[in-house]
């Protein structure tokens, strides 16, 4: 099976996990946080919202420079936030479809503010910087709409809150 089309099953069914995640956080817990050396919800869903994004610009940028400005505080609402993501994840499938193994087993880098951080294969990049992240990130809101009391969806399997 190509590398992409591996990829893409697997961007599919985490990204329609998160989209649930998201989903269930309440508009009026936005600004709340579970310590004050913790980001605020709005955001965590914010970041999420925005990894998609990351996954186009590993597929169509050879160097990524990003600098140290996020885009978060232009996310102010969960509809904004959750139709964020939805737009952008649509964009990284789309660009995903039909890449050819070799384009993503070549080197891509990324530049934070001039200095190359990260310098590897495509597919990798794809695998932890994006897929993963994402992963770890859903699993952090998971714990925050727990002690925000929010039922938890199914993510791997059933939760405490609903079965499958």
């Amino acid at each position: 099976m190509p590398i992409a089309e591996t990829l893409l099953a697997e961007l599919t069914r985490e990204a329609a996990t998160t989209r649930k995640c998201l989903e269930r956080i309440p508009e009026d817990a936005l600004d709340w946080r579970p310590h004050r050396k913790s980001m605020r919800l709005r955001h965590l869903a914010a970041h999420l919202a925005q990894l998609p994004c990351w996954g186009v610009a590993v597929l169509t940028q050879d160097v990524w420079r990003k600098d140290s400005v996020t885009e978060h505080e232009q996310l102010q609402t969960l509809e904004a936030i959750v139709g964020f993501f939805d737009r952008h994840l649509q964009d990284f499938q789309k660009a995903l479809k039909g890449k050819p193994d070799d384009y993503l087993q070549a080197i891509w880098c990324m530049e934070v503010d001039g200095v190359t951080t990260i310098q590897r294969p495509r597919a990798l990049v794809l695998r932890t910087l994006v897929l993963n992240h994402m992963i770890h990130h859903r699993a952090q809101l998971g714990v925050y709409l727990r002690l925000q009391d929010v039922p938890l969806p199914p993510i791997y399997g059933p939760t405490a809150d609903e079965g499958l």
